[in-house]
């Protein structure tokens, strides 16, 4: 059985694949298949944990092949306190220049909050329209996921790592907001390389 955890992103899904690593008989990982195609995005191995806020572009395809199989775990948190992030995080080639440029075609002067509540809005309204064709649905709660943990933990039969997983969630470091030089400097780099295959690559 494999067990899914999807959200908008900004809700702890590195922690989460940290904290159920521990558990026996299961790997966990983060995003670990975002850079493939066709049926290989979906491609998990059997008895695994996987967190990917980027699964929600492939919730067809993924419904199609571990609805019935497996668990929908739908990450919660609130969410101004996620569009809040996202609009600290406007620099280099990340999901909400994707969205507000790529989707949305919006002017790069208009990059705002607005624009992070409304993807929000929207990846939850794709996981709530997908969620009843999932045989498992289980919601977590970031701000109090014990209920939640618990539940993911009885499905699977591994009940006995409910206190190991909860001490990692309050030990495991967050995945910060960083605007450090060296982050900058990352984004100018991307950006550069993106301005110049624009002038020199078509």
């Amino acid at each position: 059985m494999n067990v899914f955890f999807i959200s908008p992103g900004r809700t702890g899904t590195t922690t989460i694949s940290i904290a159920f690593s521990c558990v026996d008989g299961f790997t966990s990982l983060h995003e670990s298949r975002v850079n493939f195609l066709g049926d290989e995005r979906v491609d998990y191995p059997s008895n695994h944990f996987e967190c990917d806020n980027r699964l929600v572009w492939f919730l067809p395809r993924l419904t199609k092949k571990y609805s019935q199989t497996s668990i929908l775990v739908i990450v919660n948190r609130e969410k101004l306190k996620i569009a809040s992030s996202y609009n600290q995080r406007w620099g280099g080639i990340g999901i909400m220049r994707a969205y507000s440029q790529g989707i949305l075609m919006r002017h790069l002067k208009d990059n705002n909050l607005d624009v992070c509540m409304d993807y929000v809005d929207n990846v939850y309204e794709q996981l709530e329209f997908v969620k009843g064709s999932w045989a498992k649905v289980i919601s977590l709660d970031l701000d109090n996921p014990k209920e939640g943990v618990v539940e993911i933990l009885n499905e699977i039969g591994k009940e006995q790592y409910v206190s190991e997983i909860l001490k990692s969630f309050n030990t495991v470091k967050s995945n910060k907001n960083n605007k450090t030089i060296k982050i900058r400097l990352l984004h100018f780099k991307q950006n550069l390389i993106m301005l110049l295959q624009d002038l020199f690559k078509y």
